[in-house]
């Protein structure tokens, strides 16, 4: 909307903008498991880290208007940090899924994977528009914004659980202690 609508770009420009940030999410979501194994546990955390850290940075480039070449340098990374933490997240819930249910699991997990899309698109059109008619804030920096807390308060989320005494989703319960070998 931004690209074509703001800037002027043609369909075709303005998809494959995005094509970096596609080819990062592809790399990282086939690579990650060369991560040393001790590292993996926080891939998720870590990736929100660097996904919140680009998009803020993407605001900043963005905030007068126009797309400096940096963005699509830093949708790249973000690609990547979003393959990351999908990938590894969905790995880890999927290894607790028993082989019978396998079918379901793939049915839930697209169902999921399609409803924060429509929900995040609706969501970021709103603000786009709203900012855009207010003229406070450059209406894709505000979106940005609102991307980057989103994913900060998204990969904050096991951090705190984990500080609270639960474990994060995706991570196994550790064993209570003297039940071993029952």
């Amino acid at each position: 909307m931004y690209l074509q609508d703001a800037l002027h770009d043609s369909p075709l420009g303005s998809g494959l903008t995005f094509a970096g940030y596609a080819a990062g999410f592809a790399t990282a979501s086939v690579t990650w498991t060369r991560v040393p194994s001790r590292w993996q546990p926080r891939l998720p955390q870590a990736a929100f880290a660097v996904f919140a850290a680009v998009t803020g940075l993407l605001a900043w480039l963005t905030r007068g208007g126009g797309w400096p070449w940096q963005a699509t340098v830093l949708l790249v990374i973000a690609g990547a940090a979003h393959g990351t933490g999908f990938d590894t997240i969905v790995h880890r819930t999927a290894s607790g899924v028993p082989a019978a249910l396998t079918d379901a699991f793939s049915g839930v997990l697209a169902t999921i994977n399609q409803l924060p899309i429509i929900a995040g698109t609706a969501i970021a059109g709103t603000i786009y528009l709203s900012a855009a008619s207010s003229g406070a804030l450059a209406p894709m920096t505000a979106v940005l914004i609102a991307l980057t807390a989103a994913l900060a308060l998204t990969g904050a989320g096991p951090l705190i659980s984990a500080r609270h005494g639960r474990q994060p989703a995706g991570q196994p319960e550790p064993a209570e202690p003297g039940l071993h070998g029952r």
